[in-house]
């Protein structure tokens, strides 16, 4: 049974002519935030890209989130067999607003289609930086030799 309807939804699509990818613009909306406080973050950068093979990623659309973390950012490309939605990525050889206190997010969207995001950025601590808050022990003293 399942086998008879495969074969009919793959007969359809031939009719139709549709490959099932998806045709028109990629739309991705949504907002990026802080993972731990959930407080949006303005001005990171958002980039729908594509990979051209084994060279380097190729961005199709890109916009910073505003001062409330929202975004909406699309493109009409439709030469690629996958968009990638990328946040806060330096991956394209830091062209854009990359910021250094936040990791990077990617995923693959639906080509074609119209798409919801929360993206949901991990803080990161510089190494050697102090951890101000309330349950950080404090340090200790540096040790001196007599």
């Amino acid at each position: 049974m399942t086998t008879t309807k495969t074969l009919v939804l793959a007969a359809l699509f031939a009719l139709a002519g549709c490959d099932g990818t998806g045709s028109g613009p990629t739309t991705v909306e949504g907002a990026v935030v802080d993972k731990q406080t959930g407080a949006p973050i303005a001005g990171i950068e958002v980039t729908l890209a594509i990979f051209g093979g084994r060279g380097p990623a190729t961005s199709v659309g890109s916009t910073l989130t505003d001062g409330r973390g929202r975004f909406s950012v699309s493109t009409d490309f439709d030469q690629a067999n996958t968009i990638d939605l990328r946040v806060n990525s330096d991956i394209l050889g830091g062209v854009g607003a990359y910021n250094e206190a936040y990791g990077s997010h990617t995923s693959v969207v639906t080509k074609g289609r119209s798409t919801r995001r929360t993206v949901r950025l991990i803080p990161i601590v510089p190494p050697g930086a102090a951890d101000m808050s309330a349950n950080a022990t404090p340090p200790s003293p540096p040790l001196i030799a007599r």
